[in-house]
Formats: C-alpha cells, sequence, structure tokens
C-alpha cells in the first residue's frame, strides 16, 4: 500500500465553485473518490456540512459525481433523459427541472435526441441531473 494523500486538508466554501489543480492525477482522483464516499479512508475525517461522513455510505453523503463516461438514454430527448429522474425520486419536481435548464441555460437542446449531443452539451445534461438531486456538493 502507497500513500496516495498524506496530511491532506481542503475547505471549500460553500455555494461556490471550486478548482482543485494537481500535478498528480492519482492523488487528485483519490481526493475526489475519497470525498464522494467511493474509496474509504486509512485515518482522518472527511466533513460535508459540518458532518461527519467519514464512515457513511456514498449514497448517504449527499454527493452527486458526474463521470466522463457516464451516459444518457440515447433514444430518449434530452428532456425525457431529465425527466427519467422523476420515476426514480418522487421529490423531484417541474420546478427543479426548470431552475436547472435555466442556471445552465440548455433550453434549447431539450428536444434533442441525447445520441446527437456533443460531448459539451452531454455533460451540461449529466450536470443538470446532478444539480436536480440538490445534492451539497458535485
Amino acid at each position: 500500500m502507497t500513500d496516495v494523500l498524506n496530511n491532506a486538508s481542503i475547505s471549500f466554501e460553500s455555494s461556490a465553485i471550486h478548482v482543485v489543480l494537481s500535478s498528480n492525477a492519482e492523488s487528485l482522483f483519490c481526493l475526489l473518490k475519497v470525498i464522494s464516499g467511493l474509496d474509504t479512508v486509512m485515518s482522518g475525517k472527511i466533513y460535508i456540512d459540518e458532518a461527519d461522513v467519514t464512515a457513511k455510505h456514498a449514497r448517504d453523503r449527499g454527493v452527486a459525481v458526474i463521470f466522463k463516461q457516464s451516459t444518457l438514454y440515447p433514444n430518449m430527448t434530452v428532456l425525457e433523459n431529465i425527466k427519467s429522474l422523476m420515476g426514480v425520486d418522487r421529490t423531484i419536481d417541474t420546478d427543479r427541472i426548470n431552475y436547472a435548464v435555466k442556471l445552465l441555460k440548455i433550453e434549447d437542446i431539450l428536444s434533442e435526441p441525447a445520441a446527437e449531443l456533443s460531448a459539451y452539451n452531454r455533460l451540461m445534461v449529466l450536470l443538470a441531473k446532478a444539480i436536480i438531486k440538490q445534492p451539497k456538493a458535485i
């Protein structure tokens, strides 16, 4: 075993966008996996909204993760892909969907088939789906 993160301490301001840069991609990826709960820490604590989430399962941390290889339903339009969340989570309503769509300025692609989206637009749709879930961090 190798220490990938050693004595790491990082704090983010709420409701802000932060960029984390590293010359070591392995350390950066490890940091993101540890924060999201996809990997465990050997020592130390992880706090999100001042709550210790170190021992919490990834789904209980309130962190949305978007992977580059995440997929959309190719046979559905953008709007159908976004609305598919409503079948999984009954608390999602059209107001939350409209908020994310307007925030990301993707109104003009809602009727496009997901299979025909550019990489940028695909990322925007995945980000919209994450925002709609109202995570504590993305």
